[in-house]
């Protein structure tokens, strides 16, 4: 059963350059695992809530597994420091 990617993102505006580096280095790895992007969206109005995201992501990946795999890979550990660098907030979800 195939399982959604929600990443919800506030980009650290003095680590602009970081925030690129990550996102080009995560693309990769997670297209390494299968992850298909669905839709980058730009936050434009709070509905609810005040602590909107400045990015919402969207990835599909074909299994649990797969997703677990992703974000547990060494690959992928060595670029939280980037991730926590470039983004002032970062979640991330696992939708099914």
């Amino acid at each position: 059963m195939s399982v959604m990617m929600i990443a919800l993102a506030k980009v650290n505006v003095e680590e602009k350059e970081s925030a690129k580096e990550y996102s080009a280095a995560a693309q990769s790895i997670v297209a390494s695992f299968g992850g298909k992007p669905i839709g980058k969206y730009a936050t434009v109005a709070a509905i609810a809530g005040s602590n909107s995201p400045s990015i919402t992501l969207m990835i599909e990946f074909e299994s649990a597994e797969k997703f677990k795999a992703c974000f547990e890979s060494a690959d992928y550990k060595a670029i939280i420091p980037l991730r926590d660098k470039g983004f002032s907030e970062m979640d991330i979800y696992m939708a099914e």
